[in-house]
């Protein structure tokens, strides 16, 4: 029952994470503009601060970049208010989980996933489907987006199947692919993909 209660517990926070997982907002604090970010998920963020224009304001020159622990609020930057003021910023982050998140994070996609496993390769060319690399963050992050949509698509387990993996193979070969690529390798309606310079675009227009 624990495990089951925490498996929900790490569920909901990963799929609130998927949504909106770092959340910026900029105060005024006893005469200082201050930055207060919060990670909303479970993974730890890298997140990044710049000020592409100010005025009236006192304090960091160069692009502010922070590791914000996962559920947590932090300052990430505090500028002094010298008068009128006025600014623009942009934000960037990234993942940069621990071993022990990496580990949460597969324990809680390989529940989610059950029921996923391709097994008629007849049926290879029909829908969505995805070679997956279970220590991979990428293919992680690529199932996740896919269930939190409700978008229907199959798994070929590449980590532990070498079958699979030559499958795999087989079809990049075919497409002259050779040396490195990063995955996931994706099947949609028998297109293949893979190396997505732009994954989170690339799985939005699956639904």
């Amino acid at each position: 029952m624990k495990l089951i209660l925490a498996l929900l517990l790490l569920t909901t926070t990963f799929t609130t994470a998927q949504n909106q997982p770092v959340k910026i907002e900029a105060t005024e604090q006893d005469q200082k503009l201050v930055f207060i970010c919060t990670n909303n998920s479970a993974i730890t963020q890298e997140v990044t601060l710049t000020l592409t224009q100010r005025k009236g304001l006192r304090g960091y020159t160069r692009p502010i970049t922070k590791k914000v622990a996962p559920s947590t609020t932090t300052t990430l930057a505090s500028f002094t208010i010298a008068g009128a003021y006025n600014y623009k910023y942009s934000t960037s982050w990234k993942e940069v989980p621990n071993i022990k998140e990496q580990q949460v994070r597969k324990e809680v996609i390989a529940a989610r996933t059950k029921g996923k496993v391709l097994r008629d390769l007849s049926k290879i060319n029909t829908g969505i489907v995805i070679f997956d690399n279970t220590d991979c963050p990428r293919c992680q992050r690529s199932t996740a987006y896919l269930l939190d949509n409700n978008v229907p698509f199959k798994l070929l387990n590449i980590t532990d199947n070498k079958k699979n993996h030559k499958l795999m193979w087989d079809l990049l070969e075919a497409q002259g692919v050779t040396g490195t690529i990063n995955t996931p390798v994706i099947l949609v309606e028998g297109e293949l993909s893979w190396s997505h310079e732009d994954l989170p675009a690339f799985l939005k227009s699956l639904h």
